[in-house]
């Protein structure tokens, strides 16, 4: 198991300690008022709920970020065809938060990057950059689809002839 996946477990884990904790004193202070332990999971099942939503929204946001900063360098490469520029843009797009939660088209948002980089190096005749970007991430997949195209981009530098 990934030390994310430990992470998230021991969030999740604390997450649900501090609810029981959270019901055990809401519920001792309803006993003096005389209402029901009904009451007390129900105000907790619907801030449950509520933390959810907008941790979800939070997400949402931060991929839609993401995407906007991505679309905005493809376009500046298409206006002004800059590959330094787009390339450290799309360096910058890796460095934002959500890059490891986040997928495009089914691939992960850090392999769909290195497919954009990838291309472009392939497409300027940049082949040591393009096979370090291609061995770098090929090591650090773990989607079979990101695996595919990371292989046919392989292909494609191979039929290119050497400069």
């Amino acid at each position: 198991m990934k030390s994310g996946n430990n992470k998230r477990l021991l969030r999740i884990f604390v997450f649900f300690l501090w609810g029981i904790i959270l019901a055990w004193v809401i519920q001792a202070y309803l006993a003096e008022e005389g209402s029901s332990l009904s009451t007390v999971f129900l105000v907790l099942g619907v801030a449950l709920i509520f933390l959810v939503l907008c941790y979800r929204i939070y997400l949402a946001m931060r991929a839609q970020r993401l995407g906007k900063q991505i679309d905005k360098a493809v376009f500046q490469y298409q206006l002004s065809h800059d590959v330094d520029a787009y390339l450290a843009q799309l360096a910058q797009c890796e460095a934002l938060p959500g890059v490891d939660r986040t997928a495009f088209y089914e691939l992960p948002a850090r392999d769909y990057l290195a497919i954009l980089k990838l291309r472009v190096l392939r497409e300027t005749g940049r082949t040591a950059e393009c096979r370090a970007v291609l061995d770098a991430a090929m090591e650090r997949t773990t989607s079979e689809l990101a695996r595919q195209s990371f292989q046919a981009e392989e292909a494609l530098l191979q039929e290119q002839p050497e400069p």
